[in-house]
């Protein structure tokens, strides 16, 4: 499909790429996003969760806002902290999203900057990292009902025991309990790279000075000396009826689930894009619909 030629483009010497695009509706606000094509798919066995965790560690400490600070200027900006600023991880990456007023200068310029600390400046202190076990454990722990075991019991059949099906981002107990900051930091150092990296930023913005100040401060990331390729993983198809039955003393209600797989078509166009997008809504819909 064509680039929206309202989209400024461009990639550094160091495969870091950009998209600006200006948008006054709102007006005097802006979003920037830094997307890290990192994801709970690329953990070792004893990584699990250290995707996720990297997450966590980046809102506890950057080069320039150390300890809890980056939280703190930002709410004193006005910006609160998961309702406005926010990121997530999934199997395949791992996104941070910064909303900020675009008429103040001064605001507009440390946005950036820290979204170059996202980028590769977390400072992964072993205390911080110590304090935010617990953090991590208590979602695992709040996510661990019956949902959650229903999904890791079908994720394997669903997922034809690909690698995903293994790769659920919260990780293990043992990991999250015992993994030393060192293995961190390699997983770290190993895939928070420029070449895997993107930077997103839509708003009311002058976008040739927002790329002149893309160049200037993402320039100097640097890529591993030893880069380790990141591997496409697909999801082979079998072509064969699988069944699950599965039990649970806390399940609400009695269910029946049928799926079909099939292999995702190419988006070539954008008609193929919008057909796969009417096609997501009414699947969403549909989900909706049964759980009301």
């Amino acid at each position: 499909m064509p680039l929206d030629p309202a989209v400024r483009t461009g990639k550094l010497a160091n495969g870091f790429t950009y998209f600006i695009r200006r948008n006054t509706n709102p007006e005097k606000r802006v979003v920037f996003y830094i997307v890290n094509k990192v994801g709970s798919v690329l953990e070792k066995e004893d990584q699990r969760g250290l995707a996720h965790f990297l997450e966590h560690m980046n809102f506890n400490g950057t080069t320039h806002y150390p300890k809890n600070e980056l939280i703190s200027y930002l709410e004193r900006s006005g910006v609160a902290f998961g309702a406005d600023l926010n990121a997530y991880t999934n199997f395949n990456e791992t996104v941070y999203q910064l909303p900020l007023p675009s008429d103040d200068p001064e605001l507009l310029k440390n946005g950036l900057q820290i979204m170059r600390d996202w980028a590769h400046g977390a400072l992964l202190e072993p205390a911080e990292i110590d304090r935010e076990r617990g953090v991590i454990l208590e979602e695992k722990r709040m996510r661990s009902g019956f949902d959650q075991r229903l999904l890791e019991k079908s994720l394997p059949m669903s997922l034809n025991n690909s690698i995903y099906s293994r790769r659920l981002p919260i990780g293990t107990e043992q990991v999250l309990t015992t993994f030393k900051p060192a293995q961190i930091k390699s997983f770290y150092d190993q895939w928070y790279r420029p070449d895997l990296q993107a930077l997103i930023v839509v708003g009311d913005i002058d976008p040739a000075r927002i790329e002149k100040s893309v160049r200037a401060i993402f320039s100097d990331l640097k890529n591993p000396a030893k880069e380790q390729q990141r591997q496409k993983i697909s999801i082979p198809l079998t072509g064969d009826e699988h069944f699950l039955k599965y039990t649970d003393a806390e399940a609400p209600d009695s269910r029946i689930t049928i799926s079909y797989k099939f292999r995702s078509p190419m988006l070539r166009t954008r008609s193929d894009y919008r057909e796969k997008y009417c096609e997501a809504s009414l699947i969403s819909c549909s989900l909706s619909g049964s759980m009301t």
